[in-house]
């Protein structure tokens, strides 16, 4: 089966999101779920605005992070972090798939992009993610250069492939 954990990494901006799909999109003979976070450009000209969450095996996508300083109470219910604002509907749906998918025999690898400084400090995906660790499900996870030595440490995972991210150009037509 090879390592149960892989790390894609890289700065800001590098194509982690880019290569998390691919990976998914490209895989042959596992059955396989998750979700990427997907930038939304509707900002003021077009500027970056924040994240929606988008399930990998159905294509279904909620409104998931926005910027502070674009936040017009678009969520029901939502809380802070950093520089956005979380729509808590969202994360707990996300949780509720991935909780489905652990329970899933016939799912063999899950893909799920932005682990990071929520997770680390308890919060975001932290309860399912530390499920999902004493399973025998593949996990692909998305994690920042800075914050991948925390992580690793925070879920005291020992063995793990790193692929790291380093798109110069994106591919034709694709918006992460």
């Amino acid at each position: 089966m090879g390592k149960k954990v892989t790390f894609i990494t890289g700065e800001f901006d590098s194509g982690k999101t880019t290569k998390l799909i691919d990976l998914y999109n490209h895989q042959t003979s596992q059955k396989a779920d998750g979700f990427a976070c997907i930038k939304r450009h509707d900002g003021p000209n077009g500027s970056f605005s924040g994240y929606d969450l988008r399930r990998l095996s159905t294509g279904e996508t909620f409104p998931f992070i926005i910027l502070k300083d674009q936040y017009r109470n678009q969520f029901t219910t939502h809380f802070e972090h950093a520089r956005f604002v979380f729509s808590r509907n969202t994360l707990h749906w996300g949780t509720q798939v991935l909780e489905d998918d652990l329970a899933d025999e016939g799912i063999e690898r899950l893909f799920i992009d932005e682990v990071g400084q929520l997770e680390i400090k308890g919060s975001g995906y932290d309860s399912i993610l530390r499920m999902l660790f004493q399973c025998d499900k593949q996990l692909v996870l998305c994690v920042s250069m800075n914050n991948l030595i925390p992580i690793i440490r925070h879920y005291d995972i020992k063995e793990y492939d790193v692929i790291v991210a380093d798109y110069r150009e994106k591919p034709s037509g694709f918006h992460s």
